[in-house]
């Protein structure tokens, strides 16, 4: 099954790590991301932009739930942690998400 790097109007750039709005090119370093407190900010940033609908937020919310899996990763039991966003974290996540959805399928 192929990784997924599409949301949506949302494309996953994995040659720089962007996270990119194809309708205008606005995009967020997934590099960057390395705490809850930064995704969180980065969703209240977005939400603010008038060209941002619901459909468009909620494209993004899952774009972020696949690629930093953030119960897991950054907020897990109302903790704040750290991580280091690089390719092989997110070929990894999209990877074991890819497999899952694969593994529900043939049930």
């Amino acid at each position: 099954m192929a990784i997924k790097s599409e949301w949506g109007p949302w494309r996953l750039h994995s040659e720089n790590l962007t996270l990119s709005f194809e309708p205008n090119g606005y995009y967020f370093d997934l590099e960057k991301g390395q705490s809850s407190a930064v995704l969180l900010d980065w969703i209240f940033q977005l939400s603010g932009k008038v060209w941002c609908t619901p459909e468009v937020m909620e494209e993004y919310l899952l774009a972020l739930r696949d690629l930093f899996e953030p119960q897991a990763n950054l907020c897990s039991f109302g903790t704040d942690s750290k991580i280091i966003p690089d390719k092989d974290f997110f070929d990894k996540n999209l990877s074991v998400r890819a497999e899952l959805k694969r593994r529900m399928r043939t049930r």
